[in-house]
C-alpha cells in the first residue's frame, strides 16, 4: 500500500525471477507492470523505467509507480533503505545463493532472506560479486 491508502493490484499470473508480472506478446517477453502504465498513462519514454512506489514488483496499479532513470531508481532504493550498503556475502553464502537461483527461487526473496539488495543477488546469480 502506499501513503494514498490504496491497494496494490498483484498481479496472478507468472513472475520473473525477481518478482515482477511477466507474460509472452507478440513472441517477446513483456512486463506486466510497463503495460498497467501504458494502458492508464501512456508511452514510456525509451530509456526510462517505471518504477514502484510501494516496492512490490507484482503490483500493476498505475498508481503505485511513477516513471525514472536508473539513477532516480537508485535515489528510491537510497531513501528508503532498500539497497546494500554492507558488508558482502561470505564464500558459503555465495554458493547458497547459486543454489537457491539454479532452484528457482526469485532473487528478490533470496535478497529478502540475506538482507540484501536484489542487484547483490543478480550480481552474485551472474558471477560478477566478489565474496569477501
Amino acid at each position: 500500500m502506499v501513503d494514498d491508502g490504496s491497494e496494490c493490484w498483484n498481479w496472478t499470473s507468472a513472475l520473473d525471477t525477481s518478482g515482477y508480472g511477466a507474460f509472452w506478446l507478440d513472441g517477446k517477453s513483456t512486463s506486466a507492470h510497463r503495460l498497467a502504465w501504458k494502458i492508464f498513462n501512456g508511452h514510456i519514454p525509451d530509456g526510462m523505467l517505471t518504477l514502484h512506489k510501494c516496492d512490490n514488483p507484482a503490483c500493476v496499479n498505475p498508481d503505485h509507480m511513477f516513471i525514472g532513470t536508473d539513477m532516480d531508481n537508485m535515489i528510491d532504493m537510497d531513501s528508503k533503505n532498500r539497497r546494500s550498503t554492507g558488508p558482502r556475502l561470505k564464500e558459503g553464502e555465495v554458493w547458497l545463493v547459486r543454489r537457491l537461483g539454479k532452484a528457482g527461487v526469485a532473487q528478490r526473496k533470496i535478497a529478502k532472506m540475506f538482507k540484501v539488495c536484489q542487484w547483490t543477488i543478480w550480481n552474485i546469480l551472474n558471477r560478477k560479486e566478489v565474496t569477501t
